[in-house]
């Protein structure tokens, strides 16, 4: 269903900008149909529409490739596909911040010339590699403005959290575990197989939680700020 959602997404995207790309080098006003809808765009317009669809664009490839990579490999996670769902979306975003700042000279120092299928190309990696992008102007900005304070919920630069066991290794629902590791006190779930459970206490060496309703056999992850973390072996529910 999402893999259908995503290449349907991608055959729109095309299809859309292609209708609105520009046909001449005029700045008035020109008509486009997309999809039935009759869109009155002049040039500088048409350049914000262009950049994105092509954010969108290298958004939904992002999605099919990392889809068909892990359906292939029969890794996927139920929880992942939200975030298939709304990288299109994070791309053509992150495009017009990055076009908005090019044409603004914020970069280069000068105000960039408008070439639509510059513009068109730059979108399109950005919405590809989205993450990269956005750490980009992380660092681009750092400089300028005063770095956020930690929170619970947000790892320290330079920490990998790693979780090294589990204990007990099997057990019924309801039964108390205990995963041990480092730099977990960012773990805010647990995920089972078919099953997701809140962490009842967290510090940087354990992380402890209760087997929930709906947990079969298999590898258990902690979610740690924005990662997922794979504990060793697995973890036999009983019953």
């Amino acid at each position: 269903m999402v893999a259908a959602i995503v290449v349907g997404g991608m055959f729109l995207a095309v299809y859309a900008l292609v209708a609105v790309w520009p046909t001449n080098g005029s700045s008035a006003a020109v008509v486009s149909h997309v999809a039935g809808i009759r869109l009155l765009l002049d040039r500088e317009q048409r350049l914000f529409v262009i950049v994105a669809l092509s954010g969108a664009l290298g958004g939904l490839v992002h999605s099919a490739r990392s889809l068909y990579e892990y359906v292939g490999n029969r890794v996927l996670r139920r929880s992942w596909l939200l975030m298939y769902l709304s990288l299109p979306f994070i791309g053509g975003a992150l495009a017009v911040v990055f076009y908005v700042i090019l044409r603004g000279g914020l970069v280069t120092g000068t105000a960039a010339q408008v070439n639509f299928f510059g513009f068109a190309a730059i979108s399109a990696l950005v919405g590809l590699f989205s993450p990269e992008a956005a750490e980009k102007l992380r660092q681009i900005f750092s400089t300028l403005l005063a770095p956020a304070p930690p929170g619970r919920d947000r790892l320290t630069p330079g920490t990998t959290a790693m979780a090294e066991s589990v204990e007990p290794r099997s057990g019924t629902v309801g039964t108390t575990i205990s995963i041990q590791g480092r730099d977990l006190s960012g773990t805010t779930a647990v995920l089972f197989q078919d099953a997701r459970a809140s962490a009842t206490v967290v510090s940087d060496a354990e992380v402890t939680t209760v087997v929930p309703r709906g947990a079969t056999t298999g590898r258990i992850s902690l979610v740690v700020g924005e990662l997922i973390v794979d504990v060793p072996g697995e973890f036999r529910v009983q019953g």
